[in-house]
């Protein structure tokens, strides 16, 4: 009976006495047996029967440690007609009356299982590689909410991010503090939840901007949730050129707002002085005036056929800085004695003494640059100045800073509000108090800007509302 019931064991089992003569065995180790080493081991024969060296010394080492009463687990492999086995074994000593009078072994093929944990290593071993290899942030908690599994990019960006390398069995809401770890717990908590979610993140630190898309599942494992995943993709570089394209497309709108402006304001521009010098004219002709009248008329259309001219030639200077035909051409000359000649100008087509333009006197300089170019550029900041102070003074100065030559235009007028900016210098771009205050195309500081660049300099201005404003702009020396 005992024999049959070890027959139908799949393992193999032997049992031995004190002299290591074979007690019991069962069929499989008896053909096992056979098959190694040739012997037909039957009660009476020797465990270890023509056993070959070493194999002869380890085990009667180990049977003999039995026989002092201790137990052993050996996990080893075999070859059995070049066949690899894996086996549990388990040694015992065998105890009657609580004296050992021999021993027993216990052997469990476990090849079917080391190979099924050979192959779920390496497909834990490629998984791995396959983590570690996407450009996305990837990782694994369970409902605890600690480490299982984590990839280079998630732990390289958490590091960057919270100052701590992630590794397994780390609980990832130790590193977030306040209100951070709160939002964290509660996405985790959902995830555990059962649900499946996307969030989008903005991490800010000193010079570090990242925006991530992050997507939480949860882990289900015979129906039961024993965990979530977590994957990141950085969508920086989408985010900033939506950003872009926004602030493009609220460029463009705001470029068709001013071009429509612009195209109402070019029309007044142009037909109020055209009217006026075709009106003057016609009563120049009228002999219903005297000689003194008719000169007023004259001198009226001349100085409208001049602010005509202006606006038209704003419109040329525009077009041609646009297409790039803009020429410089450069000679020496006087900088100084250019800026006060310029007062002049403006002074002399003043209609009153306020506000009083003051030329502060210096060295003089010698500059090589576009002469045309650079008066042109004076006389639309002295004329701005002009039209925006409205009392006060205006002082026109020069200095050489880092052989450069920085010359100031400053007002006591009405100033420029901070939220500008270089807006300022955009085609068309006028301010509220510039089409309250006065009629113009929005042309003349951005023809300002783009002769200075093309001379080489800059241009820049300071303001204060209700105080004034100070333009400058430098000039290479040479």
């Amino acid at each position: 009976m005992l024999q049959n019931i070890l027959n139908n064991i799949d393992d193999r089992v032997l049992a031995f006495d004190t002299n290591l003569k074979l007690i019991a065995i069962n069929r499989n180790m008896y053909d096992d047996y056979l098959t190694a080493f040739g012997v037909k081991l039957v009660p009476g024969v020797s465990v270890l029967e023509k056993t070959p060296e070493p194999i002869f010394s380890m085990w009667n080492e180990r049977y003999q440690r039995v026989l002092k009463g201790e137990f052993i687990d050996i996990n080893e492999e075999f070859g059995i007609v070049g066949v690899p086995i894996h086996s549990s074994i388990r040694l015992s000593p065998l105890i009657v009356n609580n004296s050992i009078i021999g021993g027993t072994l216990h052997s469990r093929d476990t090849s079917l299982q080391r190979l099924a944990e050979q192959k779920n290593k390496e497909n834990e071993q490629h998984l791995y590689a396959q983590i570690n290899n996407t450009q996305e942030s990837l990782w694994s908690v369970d409902t605890d909410c600690r480490i299982l599994t984590i990839n280079q990019v998630f732990q390289n960006d958490f590091n960057t991010v919270f100052g701590h390398k992630l590794i397994k069995g780390d609980c990832v809401l130790d590193y977030l503090k306040g209100d951070l770890r709160a939002e964290w717990k509660e996405r985790y908590d959902l995830a555990f939840s059962g649900q499946k979610f996307t969030k989008t993140d903005k991490f800010e630190f000193d010079n570090f901007l990242l925006h991530a898309e992050v997507s939480f599942n949860p882990i289900v494992v015979n129906g039961e949730v024993v965990g979530a995943t977590g994957f990141t993709r950085d969508i920086t570089e989408n985010v900033l050129k939506q950003q872009e394209l926004e602030k493009a497309l609220e460029k463009a709108k705001e470029s068709d707002y001013l071009k429509s402006a612009f195209i109402a304001n070019i029309s007044h521009e142009i037909r109020s002085p055209l009217n006026s010098v075709l009106g003057f004219a016609e009563l120049a002709f009228d002999d219903d005036y005297d000689h003194s009248k008719k000169e007023k008329f004259r001198k009226n259309m001349l100085m409208s056929g001049s602010h005509l001219l202006d606006v038209i030639n704003g419109i040329i200077d525009i077009s041609l800085i646009e297409s790039g035909q803009m020429e410089v051409h450069s000679e020496p000359f006087e900088i100084n004695q250019l800026l006060q000649n310029c007062v002049v100008q403006i002074q002399a087509a003043q209609k009153s003494t306020d506000p009083e333009i003051v030329f502060k006197n210096a060295p003089a300089h010698i500059i090589l640059s576009d002469k045309k170019h650079v008066k042109q550029i004076l006389l639309n900041l002295l004329t701005n100045a002009n039209k925006f102070t409205l009392k006060g003074q205006i002082t026109v100065s020069s200095s050489i800073e880092n052989k450069r030559i920085i010359i100031s235009v400053q007002d006591t007028g009405v100033g420029i509000p901070k939220n500008i900016g270089d807006r300022l210098f955009d085609r068309f771009y006028r301010t509220k108090e510039s089409i309250e205050l006065t009629a113009g195309t929005g042309l003349g500081l951005s023809i300002s800007k783009a002769l200075v660049e093309k001379l080489g300099g800059e241009i820049w201005y300071e303001s204060e509302v209700g105080v004034g404003t100070t333009f400058n702009f430098s000039l290479p020396l040479k």
